[in-house]
């Protein structure tokens, strides 16, 4: 009992300093660099997440879930390796044909090398909480977190260079991932093998995974990443801060899934499908109270605290923040349902749904940020995860009927 509450608090703490690292970097970059050089850091960051979803390939909840353990930690971890390898050429081709500066092309492949890293840590998360240590991956997260604020604040106060601040970032988490993620892991990084077979049944196993988590983070992200074929860098920039205290709701979903994971597992494992429901009501339910309180605290404060924040005038897009907030409790309730489906190994509708969901997304978005600005990114994006979680909600009822029968 005093280990789990260990591992609650400690996840609860990373995952925390963890969602709010691009928000303190983009107040940093925003205040010492100026809002058009913000602009390019928020497009180049929501990029770099959607190649980690791709270094990830597999989730940390099938790593996790994997209750046969029919694929070793050393099949994962080499895995991304070669994932990792893969995403930061792709990456490159695609700053080419996109046609960005050189400038704008080393910050995006600079940020996804960081997350290149964060995709290596995510596997060592999982093998932690499969040994019961997940308040390890909390540490880990808040060491790299503090450390890379620190480090990535000092560099751009002294030398205003962006370029040098995202270089300093991805040196910190190297030295988290060296001197602390390594050592928790009792020598399984010094006997890693790589075997050619178990990586294709792997990627044949998980590749459904791969494809809806990827549309799930595109589509979490994708007004970000079509925004900068619309609107200049400064209203990217106010786009950013509008939508980053959905970034908090979002967390909810993290907070409430990652220690519930082993549980949910055995629950499927031992064919306890009423109880399992029961538990991922519960999940919903503490998200939408949450979501509500965290909407009337942004309704009251929102606005008057990210002007002072971040130095400037939002009172116009007030309502543009709630409108956002509410999308993002929908998010999170997409993420408890994804989770749940997940367990229980629900794989290709999930795929069939995102990817349905991401082409009518990014058709609405389109459109919406050509006519309407600002005010279109916002409501595509809470148009965009109602149809998602309307999807989800009814995919999983029919599943979870199904086994009860």
């Amino acid at each position: 009992m005093k280990k789990d509450k260990k591992n609650f608090v400690w996840n609860v703490i990373g995952l925390s300093l963890n969602a709010f690292v691009s928000l303190f970097l983009l107040i940093v970059v925003k205040r010492i660099n100026g809002i058009d050089t913000a602009g390019i850091f928020t497009y180049a960051f929501s990029l770099s997440c959607l190649f980690y979803i791709s270094c990830c390939f597999f989730s940390r909840t099938f790593q996790v879930s994997e209750y046969k353990r029919e694929f070793s930690f050393g099949d994962y971890f080499s895995s991304r390796i070669i994932f990792d390898v893969i995403n930061l050429v792709i990456a490159f081709i695609f700053c080419i044909i996109s046609g960005f500066d050189k400038y704008k092309i080393i910050i995006i492949i600079l940020l996804t090398f960081y997350k290149c890293i964060e995709a290596l840590c995510d596997s060592i998360f999982a093998q932690m909480q499969i040994e019961g240590n997940l308040y390890r991956s909390g540490i880990s997260y808040s060491l790299k977190a503090i450390l890379g604020i620190i480090i990535f604040f000092l560099i751009d106060y002294y030398t205003k260079s962006l370029l040098l601040s995202v270089i300093g970032l991805c040196v910190s988490i190297l030295v988290v991932l060296f001197i602390y993620d390594f050592s928790s892991l009792e020598n399984k990084i010094g006997r890693l093998t790589f075997n050619k077979d178990k990586f294709k049944k792997l990627l044949i196993v998980t590749f459904p995974i791969f494809i809806y988590s990827f549309l799930q983070n595109y589509l979490s992200n994708s007004q970000k990443i079509i925004m900068t074929y619309f609107i200049e860098n400064k209203l990217q920039t106010i786009f950013g801060i509008l939508i980053m205290p959905a970034t908090m709701l979002i967390l909810v979903g993290n907070y409430i899934i990652m220690p519930f994971v082993n549980d949910l597992t055995d629950r499927y494992k031992n064919k306890q499908y009423k109880e399992f429901d029961k538990v991922v009501n519960k999940m919903c339910l503490a998200v939408i109270i949450i979501g509500l309180v965290c909407i009337l605290l942004a309704y009251l404060f929102g606005i008057p605290v990210l002007n002072f924040i971040y130095n400037i005038n939002l009172e116009e897009y007030k309502m543009m923040l709630i409108v956002i907030l509410v999308g993002s409790i929908f998010t999170s309730m997409v993420m408890v349902f994804s989770n749940a489906l997940t367990i229980l190994t629900i794989n290709k509708k999930q795929t069939i749904m995102y990817l349905i969901i991401s082409l009518i997304a990014t058709v609405i978005t389109i459109i919406l940020a050509n006519f309407y600005g600002i005010k279109g990114l916002c409501y595509s994006y809470l148009v965009t995860f109602l149809l998602l979680v309307s999807s989800f909600y009814i995919v999983y009822k029919y599943q979870i009927k199904k086994l009860e029968e």
